[in-house]
């Protein structure tokens, strides 16, 4: 071999060998993941919910849902795309969809990397809660009694209250504060004729902004007893005989029946 050869192979070696070295520090990247939270398995129509994506990608994630991926056919998100941990609000649409949705996050930089929520039930809203009285008179003596009925189709019924004051004394009271749909409550009237009217009302325990009241209820003093007095003879006699007749006269005071 020649000088000039083994300089020339000593040199290629040399290269190698610094090669060798410096490719030993290197590290590849983790790779990118993506993770998104837990999500409710059903949501209604309209519905609000916040979902947040973990991901080592920097850039950060896009969103997107089937089925059709619109605000009409699976809802729609506050933003298009979010860093890890910032969470993102999805609304439900506003009409249930053809199947269950899936949500999707999806790593920017490398669009191939995602994670997804299991299917998602998207249900119609429930009636609007509603509540009813049954008739009641429009007027009732002091102290007396009641029964009263508030139908309504929140599962969880009614609470019971009056004006003015909401007190047994101010207005009355109730044999339970609350009832369910169809299960009568015992109004008493108050011992006295109050400042006005009585208004009874029955109020949503659900959606305590729905309620039902009746119209003023007058609220009148308990009539005077019956009274029977014998007018005449002012005084009897003491005996009687066998075909003994005696005349007596009665008044019978505050009958309302006038039956005498």
């Amino acid at each position: 071999m020649t000088f000039g050869k083994s300089i020339f192979l000593l040199i290629t070696l040399g290269l190698i060998a610094a090669l060798v070295a410096c490719g030993g520090g290197y590290t590849a990247p983790p790779p990118i993941t993506v993770t998104v939270s837990a999500v409710p398995t059903s949501l209604q129509v309209s519905a609000r919910q916040a979902i947040t994506a973990t991901t080592n990608d920097a850039a950060g994630v896009t969103w997107s849902c089937t089925p059709g991926n619109g605000a009409a056919t699976c809802g729609s998100f506050s933003s298009s795309t979010t860093t890890s941990g910032v969470a993102v609000t999805y609304t439900a649409p506003a009409t249930v969809p053809a199947s269950s949705v899936v949500i999707t996050a999806t790593s920017i930089t490398k669009t191939t990397i995602s994670a997804s929520t299991p299917g998602i039930s998207i249900a119609s809203a429930p009636p609007p809660i509603t509540v009813t009285l049954s008739a009641v008179p429009t007027s009732l003596q002091v102290s007396a009694r009641q029964a009263i009925t508030a139908t309504t189709n929140d599962a969880a019924g009614v609470t019971w209250s009056c004006t003015p004051g909401n007190s047994a004394a101010t207005c009355g009271s109730f044999s339970s504060s609350t009832t369910t749909s169809g299960v009568a409550v015992t109004y008493t009237a108050p011992a006295t004729v109050p400042a006005s009217s009585v208004v009874i009302t029955a109020t949503s325990i659900t959606k305590t902004t729905i309620s039902a009241s009746t119209p003023g209820i007058s609220i009148t003093p308990a009539p005077p007893p019956i009274t029977v007095t014998i007018t005449s003879p002012t005084t009897f006699p003491t005996i009687l005989y066998v075909n003994d007749t005696l005349s007596v006269t009665a008044t019978v005071a505050h009958d309302p029946a006038n039956g005498g």
